[in-house]
């Protein structure tokens, strides 16, 4: 990650002053333009020069912001990243604390909506967590965006960490169990074109319910439990999206 992706993180958070607020929304219309682009024509359509004609700067000017096309993408996924995180924690927030296995449900349903709504998005994190050399030409470029994906999960940890201490799993060690449970959802997720051509064979809601049972059955969570825990939440039941259908 370069020296003005840093900042820009920094900046992020909290824009201290007018320069920083305007590199902050330059940054923004940035990657913003970055991911029209790849929805358009995929990852060989971004590049810096075509980004660059996209938000009406010169090549030079873009380089002063991200020095190759891995530190671009690297950023682009990383924002992904950090959008996705939030759609997450508003789901599990949305659930009563009174119903803390049905909260590990709304987080599962919550990614398996960005799947659906954000194709592309998916898309792009999907291509880069199976085959990152097809995304970035440095083993460099990967690693910001691998943190951010282990930095996106933390909802999901937090939750099966509570779960835990109030005695609804067994304990262990949550930061593994939130990847085996992401890591298998990923997998179903990848079935999505196949089950529109076979849905009386692949269900993916169906699937998702049965790795999401097994998982919990396997870290000590009570049947009857979980199965009124997926009474509790459904698709139609967790909060707005940010995403859309064009994403």
């Amino acid at each position: 990650m370069n020296t003005i992706y840093k900042a820009y993180m920094v900046n992020k958070l909290s824009p201290e002053t007018p320069r920083a607020r305007r590199r902050a929304a330059n940054l923004e219309r940035i990657l913003e333009a970055a991911m029209k682009l790849i929805i358009e024509g995929g990852l060989d359509a971004c590049s810096i020069h075509k980004v660059a004609a996209e938000v009406d700067y010169s090549p030079a000017a873009l380089y002063r912001y991200f020095d190759s096309k891995d530190a671009l993408l690297s950023a682009v996924v990383v924002r992904v990243l950090r959008e996705l995180e939030t759609d997450l924690r508003n789901a599990a927030e949305s659930v009563s604390a009174d119903h803390p296995l049905a909260t590990i449900r709304a987080v599962c349903l919550a990614y398996a909506r960005f799947a659906s709504l954000a194709p592309h998005r998916f898309g792009l994190l999907s291509l880069m967590m199976v085959h990152p050399g097809q995304v970035f030409h440095e083993e460099d470029g990967a690693r910001p965006a691998i943190r951010a994906m282990l930095s996106a999960l933390t909802p999901l940890t937090e939750i099966l960490e509570r779960n835990a201490q109030a005695q609804q799993l067994h304990s262990g060690d949550a930061s593994e169990r939130a990847l085996t449970l992401f890591a298998g959802i990923q997998g179903i997720l990848q079935l999505r074109k196949q089950s529109l051509l076979a849905p009386e064979v692949i269900d993916l809601e169906s699937l998702l319910n049965s790795l999401l049972r097994t998982l919990l059955i396997g870290w000590g969570a009570d049947p009857t439990s979980i199965d009124r825990s997926f009474e509790h939440v459904s698709p139609r039941q967790l909060p707005p999206s940010t995403w859309n259908a064009t994403s």
